[in-house]
């Protein structure tokens, strides 16, 4: 055997050790200076005996048999595999590692994610969006230094773009456990669903609506999918404009009152972001979040597995609250509100770009103006 740190073992440099995480098994081991010694050098050129003798002069005992042992537990952990069977394997790309970071982040395992996300920029370094949400993630494990050179060296490849840096906020932009936003949102539900369609404050769909319609008139053959459509007041709007419109909501009383209406030709009552995660059984031309993202506080989740449900040159549109705080705040209403750039940085993530968007009152709050942003996405002229 001529063993080799599998690929799907990110090992990585930390303040006083090495760390490895394990992607097939989720671990992530700390290692001293021995194991992260094998780790480096196991190569997969070299035989067991020979690893043991090529790391034996770097140490205070010479005798390579008492290396074996450590070499040998590595393999028993499944860290160091066969140089065949790694061969025989398709290696992750950056793209792989960023999206396994992204879903570590909103697990809250942060220095998991941190890890795929430093892996990734070694294997695509000229990508800038890597390179920040690095410097994010570093900077939400404590590793200030990574977080300043990851950010330099994303301002280096994007000089244009006037992004805040993330060791300069006020507060921490730490994501909201997801169970934690499902109860606000059900507790802001409940206040306003009763409502929600008589509400003439709230001019969100309508301003939706129009947005839609302005960067491209509506036809009548359209896939549409509403996401946190309510008792129906945007279906009301867009239905004439339906070949097909299926609504998804997690509020029961919502869904009844939206059915009562008999706007939608298929409603489901769902948790909204693992509806969205599984695999998607049709593609819509048009998906709509009117007044929904607001329950969410990093956006690039929730919009990343949005656009998986698109079909080739479909719209996204949705309202958001503006926020003055990068990237977002947590209001005492249980609302999000979010800064534009946040918005702008999700939007090349996801791999679109903002063909539409105005700033608006949304609606009123005991009497003030809430402003947001209403918005329409289209596919990235890269794509």
């Amino acid at each position: 055997m001529r063993p080799v740190l599998k690929a799907t073992a990110i090992l990585c440099p930390s303040d006083d050790s090495y760390l490895i995480y394990d992607l097939d098994t989720g671990r992530l081991h700390r290692l001293n200076p021995l194991a992260a010694l094998i780790a480096e050098t196991a190569d997969g050129e070299l035989t067991v005996s020979e690893l043991a003798e090529e790391i034996a002069p770097f140490l205070n005992d010479p005798c390579a048999d008492r290396y074996r042992h450590w070499i040998d537990l590595f393999i028993a952990q499944g860290l160091l595999i066969d140089s065949r069977m790694a061969k025989s394997r398709k290696p992750l790309t950056a793209e792989d590692l960023t999206a396994l970071a992204l879903g570590l982040r909103f697990q809250d395992r942060r220095l998991a994610a941190f890890l795929c996300q430093k892996r990734a920029t070694e294997l695509a370094p000229h990508v800038p969006r890597y390179w920040l949400r690095l410097s994010e993630l570093a900077q939400s494990v404590g590793h200030e230094s990574d977080a300043r050179a990851a950010f330099d060296r994303y301002r280096q490849l994007s000089p244009t773009r006037a992004t805040p840096t993330p060791w300069r906020l006020e507060q921490p932009a730490t994501p909201v456990s997801e169970p934690c936003l499902e109860v606000l949102y059900r507790r802001f539900r409940a206040l306003s669903d009763g409502t929600r369609s008589s509400d003439k404050d709230n001019r969100a769909p309508e301003l939706l609506f129009a947005a839609l319609n302005d960067c491209q008139p509506l036809d009548r053959h359209l896939k549409v999918l509403e996401i946190g459509c309510g008792t129906g007041r945007f279906g009301q709007l867009i239905k004439s404009h339906a070949q097909r419109l299926v609504g998804i909501d997690f509020s029961r009383d919502a869904i009844e009152q939206a059915h009562q209406q008999e706007l939608y030709d298929h409603l489901e009552c769902t948790e909204l972001l693992p509806w969205l995660s599984r695999k998607p059984t049709e593609q819509f031309d048009l998906i709509v979040l009117c007044d929904t993202l607001n329950s969410f506080g990093d956006l690039e989740l929730v919009l990343l597995e949005t656009v998986r449900h698109l079909a080739p040159g479909g719209r996204l549109g949705f309202t958001l609250d503006k926020g003055g705080a990068y990237p977002f705040q947590l209001t005492n209403s249980g609302r999000f509100i979010h800064h534009w750039d946040h918005l702008s940085i999700v939007t090349d993530a996801i791999g679109y770009r903002i063909v539409r968007q105005t700033e608006k009152v949304l609606r009123l709050e005991e009497g003030d103006p809430v402003m947001g942003y209403v918005t329409v996405l289209g596919e990235s002229e890269e794509s």
